[in-house]
């Protein structure tokens, strides 16, 4: 279980995370629902006894956002059709800031993922999100 911006294993309540692992899920099926659901595909995580609002599942990865009520030494837990997995034991940072970041930003790359308002495109040396003046 990683942070989904990173990699890293630092995480932090409210965060969004992946989790890897095999056979977690039938099917591939990422959501646009809002509030996001706690069960996708026939399968869920939980966090020390609280389901994990969920993203997308396939069989190697689930994407899902942290509790904000989760903090300190944690416990995750996949139910699947299957069966339910193993405790995986993780600590949760009161804070772990972390960006997204792109590689198609044209030439450029590693880009913090950053959109500008007006136009709607990714934010580049030439695609400046603030104008210069002269």
């Amino acid at each position: 279980m990683v942070n989904a911006a990173n990699g890293s294993a630092a995480v932090a309540p409210g965060g969004l995370i992946s989790v890897y692992g095999q056979n977690m899920s039938a099917v591939n099926m990422a959501t646009s629902q809002i509030p996001l659901p706690t069960a996708l595909g026939e399968s869920c995580l939980v966090v020390n006894g609280a389901l994990v609002p969920l993203l997308f599942v396939s069989s190697q990865q689930i994407n899902g956002q942290l509790p904000y009520n989760v903090v300190g030494s944690s416990t995750l837990a996949i139910h699947t059709p299957a069966g339910i997995s193993n405790n995986y034991l993780f600590t949760v940072l009161p804070a772990a800031p972390s960006v997204f970041q792109t590689g198609a930003a044209g030439p450029e790359t590693g880009l913090a993922t950053i959109i500008r308002a007006d136009n709607n495109q990714l934010v580049t040396p030439t695609n400046r999100s603030i104008p210069r003046t002269r």
